[in-house]
């Protein structure tokens, strides 16, 4: 028995590709689920490599980085002129320089990202120290409900460890779901797995409502380093050397809720090390004036990209929206 020539690929309303592959008798189909099979082949290579030494991991990201810079060149048009707007006075050397070691960083990232799925929570709390957990105890903060704002800067998957440091207070995190169900899941629990909440970012609002009704008080972070859609930007400042576009969704939440705001800054200690701070940026969201807020934060993540700006994620189409 063999298959008919007018086999014929289908895609279902849920994005799922299928393969129906008619045989001669036409007696009957067989269908293959292809994101299926991804998930399948793919979750025990990463189980794999989540329960190896870090130090393996790393040699693997070395293997990994001459492929993604130099054969698959991921985004490398994108990461280029980033760098050459953001550092026009550098000559071409310093700047070819910071390109690579982004690379670098971004294999590292994947592999760290990896780990996370079998690393425990005291190797955890070894390689991602926040410096000052005891903010949110603050005698002027007692009771308060915070949001938080931090950037795509070492490595901002390990931030979902900050419940390990913090037993007075729910973190919630938000998260844009993924199409492939599979992923989504895997994702989810990876980034919940130290007791950080994950939201839906097109339920914020509702969800915080429901944790506002809980009997500690919360701090949601949002990643605010971005660009917003078109139909979102609002507001405009220079950043990195550029006129950009500002995500200000985080900062209208939180004048609606009256939240105070931190900043969480990121530095990398050394490799597989990193340190968080916590700092303020208002304590009284309600009272700021419009875009404040969202300028504070701006001048704060420059700065901390500015220590070390290969730590960045410079593959982010950040200026895609030009200022008419």
């Amino acid at each position: 028995m063999g298959w008919l020539e007018n086999n014929r690929a289908v895609c279902d309303a849920g994005g799922n590709i299928f393969v129906s592959l008619l045989c001669e008798d036409g007696s009957r189909f067989v269908w293959v689920d292809f994101e299926d099979m991804g998930y399948y082949i793919l979750y025990p290579l990463l189980w794999v490599m989540a329960r190896m030494p870090m130090g393996v991991l790393y040699v693997l990201s070395d293997c990994l980085y001459p492929i993604v810079r130099y054969v698959v060149k991921y985004r490398y048009g994108v990461v280029r002129r980033n760098v050459e707007n953001a550092f026009p006075d550098w000559d071409e050397g310093r700047r070819g320089a910071l390109v690579n070691r982004f690379y670098r960083h971004l294999c590292d990232y994947f592999v760290e990202s990896v780990a996370l799925m079998g690393m425990s929570e005291r190797e955890i709390k070894r390689r991602f120290v926040f410096t000052n957990p005891e903010f949110f105890s603050r005698e002027e903060f007692a009771g308060r409900n915070f949001v938080a704002v931090f950037g795509h800067y070492g490595d901002w998957e390990w931030v979902s460890s900050l419940p390990l440091w913090v037993d007075t207070i729910n973190v919630a995190t938000l998260y844009k779901p993924l199409r492939d169900r599979h992923f989504d899941r895997m994702f989810l629990r990876l980034r919940s797995r130290f007791g950080t909440i994950c939201i839906d970012k097109n339920k914020v609002l509702r969800e915080m409502v429901r944790l506002r009704r809980e009997p500690r008080p919360y701090v949601v972070a949002f990643i605010a380093d971005q660009t917003p859609s078109v139909h979102n930007i609002h507001y405009w400042t220079k950043f990195l050397n550029q006129e950009s576009a500002v995500l200000t969704g985080w900062e209208t939440i939180a004048k609606k809720t009256g939240d105070a705001v931190i900043f969480l800054d990121v530095r990398r200690v050394r490799r597989g090390y990193y340190e968080a701070e916590l700092s303020l940026i208002s304590a009284d969201a309600k009272s700021e004036p419009e875009y404040a807020m969202s300028e504070r934060y701006i001048r704060l993540m420059e700065r901390s990209i500015m220590r070390d700006p290969a730590y960045w994620l410079w593959s982010h189409n950040r200026w895609k929206h030009k200022k008419e």
